[in-house]
């Protein structure tokens, strides 16, 4: 029986750009410093190949973190609908968790 590695990145808003190399379904990614209610926001996109997380603050502030090739054997609509696949959950203390969707 094969264990599954979960991996969790830890990410502080304001600390700029980062790449993650084989995100898959069981890891996440943790985002601190952020609130959604306050009116910063997260956007989810696929740019060519690549995933891309991207959270602005209410000040214009950016994090940026590219999930690379995790979008490489999605077709078109399924580019169009990225933000489907992930889960966000936000904690209501500061931090907010970006994972993929468990399907069946």
């Amino acid at each position: 029986m094969a264990a599954t590695v979960r991996m969790t990145s830890c990410f502080k808003f304001g600390d700029g750009s980062d790449t993650v190399f084989g995100f898959t379904r069981s890891d996440e990614l943790i985002f601190e410093g952020i609130d959604l209610d306050g009116g910063d926001t997260l956007d989810i996109k696929a740019e060519g190949r690549d995933v891309v997380i991207e959270v602005i603050g209410q000040d214009g502030c950016a994090s940026r973190v590219t999930l690379k090739n995790a979008a490489r054997q999605m077709d078109q609509v399924e580019r169009e609908n990225i933000s489907d696949g992930y889960m966000v959950t936000d904690s209501g203390t500061g931090t907010v968790t970006v994972a993929l969707e468990q399907t069946a």
